[in-house]
């Protein structure tokens, strides 16, 4: 009945899982350097009465929650989200290769072909490059040496080079275009390629660079003159 007195309510929870006597242990409260304390209190806690006699109850079923559309949602949001952006990425890849420009495929440019002169002259430094003579297969290089040149004056004259004899074959260029000199320098390497296929001549070194030489000569003094279209 104080009207100066302080009332102070403190709830607990307390919680046991055995039976049992439980102190709980005064409270100290401070004012002014005085401290005052609650009285210890004893707590008896007891069992539950239990029927023995009574059988165990079944488990009872997982208790099934009522369908929830915001529920679903606040938990598969993601993988929605996730499986839309994909659809969009596919469907605008495929419009995309849908709707693209058809180019039209434009035709390399023909790479025209090499004039006859260097053709053959290209075959002529090939056949240098191989060194045959000086391996020591003179015949094989003047038989090469003088295909490549037969070849030259059939396709330039339109001679069959290939397939007559030297003497044939220089019979035939008389009534040709062929100058005086160019066949006099052709029969000259004609005779000596014979005679080392079919003699067994052994041309010395200087014959097999001079056989090489007078081919290239032949070729660029009777090469076809270019043509000059006429101007518009």
């Amino acid at each position: 009945d104080d009207p100066f007195a302080m009332v102070l309510r403190r709830r607990l929870t307390i919680t046991s899982f055995d039976s049992g006597f439980w102190a709980i242990p005064p409270f100290a409260f401070v004012q002014d350097g005085d401290t005052v304390g609650t009285e210890p209190l004893l707590l008896t806690v007891e069992t539950v009465p239990v029927d023995t006699a009574a059988g165990f109850r079944d488990i009872k079923d997982i208790a099934e929650l009522p369908f929830s559309w915001r529920y679903w949602w606040k938990q598969n949001w993601p993988y929605v989200a996730g499986a839309a952006g994909l659809i969009a990425v596919l469907a605008f890849v495929v419009w995309r290769l849908r709707n693209r420009p058809v180019r039209a495929d434009v035709p390399a440019p023909e790479t025209p072909p090499l004039p006859l002169h260097e053709r053959v002259l290209q075959a002529l430094d090939d056949l240098e490059r191989r060194r045959l003579w000086q391996d020591g297969q003179v015949k094989e290089h003047h038989s090469e040496l003088t295909d490549i040149l037969r070849g030259y004056i059939e396709e330039r004259y339109g001679v069959p080079a290939l397939e007559r004899t030297t003497d044939e074959l220089l019979g035939e260029l008389r009534v040709s275009p062929m100058t005086r000199d160019a066949q006099e320098s052709l029969g000259n390497l004609l005779r000596l390629a014979d005679l080392v296929k079919f003699a067994k001549y052994t041309a010395l070194p200087a014959e097999n660079e001079q056989a090489l030489r007078t081919a290239r000569e032949l070729v660029m003094r009777t090469r076809p003159e270019p043509s000059h279209a006429p101007r518009p």
